[in-house]
């Protein structure tokens, strides 16, 4: 279970890393600007987001490093190159850039729904009561970058 918790919260944690700094990249694009504060208000939740998961994760296991889903990473990259590549064609651009947003928010979502089985299930578990603590915590930032993401493909 232990592990299952770490890779959860790792998978949030580095999608949530891979979101800040990549769009942090293009922010500045000026075929973005109409982009530019959601796209800042997106890397500030986005950074409180990581911060929290990094904190979980040290309590589950402060002498590691944070496991690292390298092919989840090089799937993310893939598709966020794929915006990068289709600079020319704006229609384009949009359509991967909306992808890569919903599938980030697709991944931590499912991660999060797994964390909340395992603490609602199982509430024996030893670390049931910390992941419910992870939750109150995180609760108020999700709505708030859902709302973002519809927001970016709205305007995008």
């Amino acid at each position: 279970m232990q592990e299952l918790i770490e890779i959860h919260l790792s998978r949030i944690y580095w999608t949530s890393a891979h979101m800040t700094e990549r769009i942090s990249e293009i922010s500045d694009n000026k075929d973005f600007e109409k982009l530019k504060t959601e796209f800042n208000n997106m890397i500030e939740l986005t950074e409180q987001q990581m911060l929290l998961s990094r904190q979980f994760l040290h309590f589950f296991r402060p002498e590691s490093c944070i496991h690292h889903p390298l092919n989840l990473i090089s799937f993310l990259e893939e598709v966020f190159s794929n915006i990068q590549h289709n600079y020319e064609d704006s229609r384009l651009r949009h359509i991967t850039l909306n992808y890569y947003f919903k599938l980030i928010t697709e991944i931590q979502l499912l991660s999060i729904e797994v964390l909340e089985l395992i603490s609602k299930k199982y509430p024996d578990c030893p670390n049931s009561q910390k992941l419910k603590e992870y939750f109150s915590i995180l609760k108020p930032i999700r709505p708030e970058m859902a709302k973002l993401t519809i927001l970016i493909e709205r305007k995008n």
